[in-house]
């Protein structure tokens, strides 16, 4: 009996070495091959692959099989923990498989820490060519630090009959790799206005504030009433959340006008 069996190759049983027309019966084992499923063998009176071979009582003369196989293909796996998988990691993989490295998924307030799988923790994980089976890798985050948004104020636009500004845009920014702003911010308008103090002519600092929450990053927030006619300095502080740090707006002049 001859197997044409490769250095890569291997029987699941031990096979039959040599026979005689005495011999019992013997099926032909299943080889085994890393990263293939065996397809059949091929080799005497057989017209193709096939899987189960069995030589009969009574036969005679020399023989050679030869296995053939089919490769196998293995699933990858990707847990995100809560990220975003990214464009370009394979779903899955064969033995014959060139090498590949996982790209890196993001996620909303966390840096990437590293893949989880084959056997290590590691930022870059290349799964490298002759790799077998079903693979999952698991995403590990760590959390970023806080950060300062650019907070941005601009005057809602008067109409027509309006002589004076009534309200003002706030817009606190998103910055890449984190989630939209949420929180509130205080509108401060100071300045000095001359008022009777006692009957007599004064010049006093009037400072008053507004508050409003933000949505999507941004609000309309109306400018505080009362005002007396002069000049003054508003302001936009934005107090911040678990991600990002307090921070303000530059101040721009508001001038109060009688009506």
């Amino acid at each position: 009996m001859i197997y044409g069996i490769a250095d890569d190759e291997e029987f699941s049983d031990d096979p039959v070495g040599s026979y005689t027309i005495e011999s019992d019966a013997f099926t032909l084992p299943v080889p085994v091959r890393a990263g293939y499923t065996f397809a059949g063998w091929t080799g005497t009176g057989l017209d193709g692959p096939t899987r189960t071979v069995t030589v009969p009582v009574g036969s005679v003369g020399e023989r050679s099989y030869v296995p053939t196989w089919s490769v196998t293909e293995y699933s990858i796996g990707y847990r995100l923990a809560g990220g975003k998988a990214a464009e370009g990691n394979p779903t899955s993989y064969t033995v014959e498989s060139s090498s590949f490295t996982l790209r890196k998924p993001t996620r909303t307030n966390y840096s990437f820490a590293g893949w989880s799988g084959l056997g290590a923790k590691r930022t870059s994980l290349t799964v490298p060519t002759g790799t077998t089976g079903d693979l999952t890798f698991t995403a590990t985050w760590k959390k970023k630090a806080k950060t300062k948004a650019k907070v941005a104020v601009s005057y809602v636009k008067k109409t027509k009959k309006q002589k004076n500004y009534s309200r003002v845009n706030v817009a606190v920014s998103r910055v890449a790799g984190y989630s939209t702003p949420t929180g509130t911010v205080k509108v401060t308008v100071t300045g000095k206005v001359k008022q009777k103090v006692r009957g007599k002519a004064s010049t006093v600092t009037v400072t008053r504030t507004a508050k409003a929450k933000l949505s999507s990053g941004s609000v309309r927030v109306s400018i505080p009433k009362g005002l007396k006619p002069g000049t003054y300095k508003l302001k936009v502080a934005y107090h911040g959340n678990s991600m990002y740090q307090k921070s303000n707006s530059k101040t721009v002049a508001l001038k109060i006008k009688r009506k």
